[in-house]
């Protein structure tokens, strides 16, 4: 096997991992945090959250300019994201990957946060994912790097 041969293999058989790797961090990766707290004019939530390694967002809005939350962004097979919904219908997504582990988690607390941005008298809510070890993707990454080093060896190692 030729020089070019084995670059353009050795190139080829990287995308595979790379991929894997990057479709882990954007499931497993993400986290956001809700925290509503009254200051002394308003209550005001502070939505924060790390979506990819190294990127964090901060956005602060008043509770009254909450009207509700609930699933946006469908996509086919079952993928959205939640977002806050204000009074003048503009969509504050939550979570940036769709059907994401942080969107799993705050599947479970949806009604709290609508029970918390319909009651006027309420004026503290802390609502915050994080992450958790994906077992199974940290499992398929050794076989695939298990696979790869095999596959490199045969390619750089044994072919002539």
């Amino acid at each position: 096997m030729h020089l070019k041969e084995k670059l353009a293999n050795t190139a080829l058989m990287s995308i595979v991992p790379s991929f894997w790797l990057l479709l882990t961090i954007a499931i497993y990766w993400e986290t956001v945090s809700l925290n509503c707290q009254p200051n002394p004019v308003q209550v005001v939530c502070k939505i924060s959250g790390e979506t990819v390694p190294g990127e964090t967002r901060v956005l602060e809005i008043p509770k009254a300019q909450l009207a509700g939350i609930d699933i946006i962004d469908r996509q086919r097979k079952g993928k959205h994201r939640i977002g806050l919904i204000t009074i003048d219908k503009t969509e504050i997504p939550l979570t940036r990957n769709w059907s994401g582990d942080a969107t799993v988690q705050l599947e479970g607390q949806i009604e709290r946060i609508r029970t918390f941005i319909a009651d006027p008298h309420l004026t503290t809510l802390n609502v915050s994912t994080h992450r958790r070890l994906p077992l199974f993707p940290l499992i398929m990454t050794g076989g695939i790097l298990w696979f790869h080093g095999l596959w490199f060896k045969r390619v750089w190692l044994v072919s002539k």
